[in-house]
């Protein structure tokens, strides 16, 4: 029997790793993100300039005294018991999800 098609020599830019192995939620974001990352190159760097031009805000670093104002007020925090330890939301998650 002859075959009907032909093998390309070359692999195509599409094939790509499946990116659900490292995405596995099913989210909008992940899903464009997805098509993004099997796109060539170029058209990976022609949608980063626009998104940057969408997103043309500066940022602009904290000053140390910003940075420190910041401490005390989490330190006055602290302080007043207006905090939840590590372990109690821990415990908190593993009760909810132990309940699904």
């Amino acid at each position: 029997m002859e075959k009907k098609y032909t093998l390309p020599e070359e692999e195509s830019d599409i094939l790509r790793e499946d990116i659900t192995i490292h995405y596995p939620s099913n989210s909008i974001v992940d899903a464009i993100w997805t098509l993004i990352v099997n796109q060539t190159e170029e058209v990976q760097t022609l949608i980063a300039e626009r998104l940057g031009r969408l997103h043309n805000k500066s940022v602009k670093p904290y000053t140390v005294a910003e940075l420190n104002s910041r401490i005390d007020i989490a330190e006055k925090q602290m302080m007043d018991g207006d905090v939840v330890l590590g372990e109690n939301v821990h415990e908190r998650m593993r009760n909810i999800i132990n309940s699904i």
